[in-house]
């Protein structure tokens, strides 16, 4: 398949099967080039080239080796909803803070707006 058909492929297609490792990479690759950022899934050898390419790389604990050192990423659940109870964990607590941290930085501009008048009025500086 050339460059141009297969970027056709990808606009209009979701899954391909039975694909090589070349063909797993070149499709990465492919959907790198067309502005997409490319996240890919692999535990075999065969998988480590996309693992590779890919902007993500995800693999599992349970893979082979190869695969778990070209992934970004390994998953110790076989499940990729560990991905996003481990993207929105970790903005619990930082939640919290926010709040806390505009009351302080507006005391600190109200303070400083205080003691620039206090300044201006005591000692006329400018």
């Amino acid at each position: 398949m050339r460059h141009i058909e297969l970027a056709a492929a990808l606009s209009s297609h979701n899954v391909f099967v039975k694909l090589t490792p070349e063909h797993k990479e070149r499709i990465v690759r492919q959907l790198r080039e067309m502005g997409n950022v490319a996240g890919f899934i692999g535990d075999g050898i065969n998988d480590a080239p996309a693992l590779r390419v890919a902007d993500i790389g995800i693999s599992v604990d349970t893979a082979v080796d190869i695969a778990k050192e070209a992934a970004d990423i390994i998953l110790l659940e076989k499940s990729l909803r560990v991905l996003s109870t481990g993207v929105a964990l970790p903005m619990g607590p930082w939640a919290a803070y926010f709040p806390f941290l505009a009351a302080v930085l507006t005391g600190y501009v109200v303070s400083a707006q205080m003691m620039k008048r206090i300044y201006v009025r005591r000692f006329g500086w400018q």
